[in-house]
């Protein structure tokens, strides 16, 4: 189900989720290079069609004061391919932390239900 370029991200709580620092196999996984991505907005490499969804679950694990959530999103590869991602995202005190794990199968993704998985405070 997942291949071994899955990454880690760490994210300010700012409305744009600006990253503050991913985990070299970003690379592998995205195409992107660490310096590309630092201070940019998280949601710059969400897949278009999903921006929608993963800023409305974005809004709804903060308002909620969500510890830990988790969301089946597509990122937005640096050669514009979509990449399937299970998003397990915890709130760090000032910062968030993004696990993510790439999915290889669409069809297996499809199946995975875009939920959080709610653990409050």
């Amino acid at each position: 189900m997942s291949r071994a370029a899955n990454f880690i991200s760490f994210h300010d709580l700012s409305p744009e989720g600006r990253i503050l620092w991913a985990s070299p196999s970003i690379f592998d996984a995205l195409g992107y290079e660490l310096e590309e991505l630092v201070g940019r907005c998280g949601y710059d490499i969400v897949y278009p069609e999903d921006y929608t969804q993963g800023k409305e679950f974005h809004k709804e694990s903060f308002i909620n004061d969500l510890v830990a959530s988790q969301i089946v999103v597509r990122y937005k590869a640096k050669d514009g391919r979509p990449v399937h991602c299970l998003c397990v995202v915890s709130l760090c005190y000032d910062f968030a932390v993004n696990s993510v794990t790439i999915l290889d199968d669409a069809a297996e993704a499809c199946k995975l239900v875009p939920c959080s998985l709610l653990v409050k405070r």
